[in-house]
C-alpha cells in the first residue's frame, strides 16, 4: 500500500458520490500498479451519508470507519490515521471544494522535492471575505510566532509521509495544527498551490476558526518544545505580579521607616491599601507558579497519550 487518503465526514451525503467517483480517477491517474486507500470516516452524520459510505466501501480499495458521535474532524482524522495502510497519507474534506486531481499533483510535488509534509495552498480561495481575512491574519500570526512560512494552515487537503504522524498529537481542534506540529518536530514542510471551488451543497460542518484555536496554539508551541515546559511559562507569568508586588512592598516598606522614626502614622504600612495590593499580587504569582509545577507533573504522567483507548471508545463496529 503506497498512498491512504483519509476522507472526514460528517453530514455530506449529497456530495459522496460525486467525491468518491473523482478520488477514485484522480488516484488511478498516478503510475501504473500503484496501490491506495480511501478511508471515510463518518464523524457521526445523522442523514443518510453513513448509508452511501456503506455502499462505497463495498470497493476493495475503499474502508468504512464509524464513530459513535460528531466527535469533531480531529478525532475523524485520528481515526483515519490509525487505519492508514499507506506509506504517504493525504487528508482532504468531503465537501468537493478542494479538489481530488490535486491529490496526485502534491505526491509529485513531494518526490521532486523530497519533503515530509506538503501544505495545499488555496490561492484563489472561494470563500467570503471575512473567512479570508481571518484566515490571513491567522496565517501570518502563526508565520511571526513560529517561522513556519505557510499561507493557508487550515487548507483541509495535505499529504504526509508516514513517519511524521507518530511525531504529533491529534485532538482537540489540533487539526488546525498538525503541520505546524510536524515543523516543531523538525520536519521539512512545503506547500503546494492548489484548486479551490465555492461550496455545492449545504454549509461547513467543520468552522475555519474557533477562539479555542488560539488556546489550543499556545499548547501546542508548549507541549512541542522539551526544553520549554509549563512551569518554564507560568513561571514568566508569574514573575509579572512577583515584581509588581516588590516594588510595592519595597516602597511601603521604606515610608514605614519614614513613619516610625518620625511618628506620623498616616504613613504606617498596615494603613495604606497598597499593602493589600501587593499581598494579593504576591499570593496570585504563587497560584500561578503552582499552575505551572502541577501542569508539569500531569504531562510527565501522560506524555504520550493512550490513543488505543480513546479510539476503541470513539470508533463504532459498522455491524452494530
Amino acid at each position: 500500500m503506497l498512498l491512504s487518503v483519509i476522507v472526514p465526514v460528517h453530514n455530506e451525503n449529497q456530495s459522496l458520490l460525486e467525491m468518491d467517483f473523482r478520488l477514485h480517477q484522480a488516484l488511478r491517474s498516478l503510475e501504473k500498479g500503484f496501490e491506495y486507500q480511501i478511508i471515510y470516516i463518518d464523524d457521526g452524520s445523522t442523514d443518510n451519508s453513513n448509508l452511501l459510505l456503506k455502499n462505497l466501501s463495498k470497493n476493495f480499495r475503499t474502508e468504512l470507519v464509524t464513530l459513535r458521535a460528531n466527535f469533531g474532524k480531529s478525532m475523524a482524522l485520528l481515526a483515519g490515521f490509525k487505519y492508514a495502510k499507506g506509506e504517504f497519507i493525504a487528508t482532504i474534506d468531503s465537501d468537493l471544494q478542494d479538489f481530488p486531481e490535486d491529490i496526485p499533483v502534491m505526491f509529485n510535488f513531494m518526490q521532486e522535492t523530497n519533503c515530509d509534509v506538503v501544505c495545499g495552498w488555496r490561492f484563489k480561495r472561494k470563500d467570503t471575505f471575512a473567512k479570508k481575512l481571518v484566515s490571513k491574519l491567522y496565517n501570518y500570526t502563526i508565520k511571526i510566532i513560529t517561522g513556519l512560512e505557510i499561507h493557508d494552515h487550515n487548507c483541509g487537503l495535505k499529504l504526509y509521509r508516514k513517519n511524521v504522524i507518530s511525531h504529533i498529537s491529534v485532538y482537540g481542534q489540533f487539526h488546525r495544527y498538525l503541520a505546524l506540529q510536524a515543523h516543531l518536530s523538525k520536519f521539512i514542510i512545503k506547500e503546494c498551490r492548489v484548486q479551490n471551488a465555492p461550496r455545492k451543497f449545504g454549509e461547513s460542518k467543520y468552522p475555519t476558526l474557533r477562539m479555542e484555536g488560539i488556546f489550543d496554539l499556545i499548547s501546542v508551541l508548549l507541549a512541542s518544545n522539551a526544553r520549554f515546559t509549563p512551569s518554564h511559562f507560568f513561571g514568566i507569568v508569574s514573575s509579572f505580579p512577583f515584581i509588581g508586588s516588590t516594588l510595592i512592598m519595597i516602597y511601603l516598606l521604606s515610608l514605614h521607616t519614614y513613619a516610625v522614626f518620625t511618628g506620623d502614622n498616616t504613613y504606617l504600612i498596615t494603613s495604606r491599601p497598597l499593602f493589600v495590593i501587593a499581598v494579593f499580587l504576591f499570593l496570585a504569582s504563587i497560584q500561578i507558579l503552582t499552575a505551572g509545577l502541577v501542569c508539569d507533573f500531569y504531562l510527565s504522567k501522560v506524555m504520550q497519550n493512550d490513543n488505543e483507548k480513546t479510539l476503541s471508545y470513539i470508533v463504532k463496529d459498522n455491524k452494530e
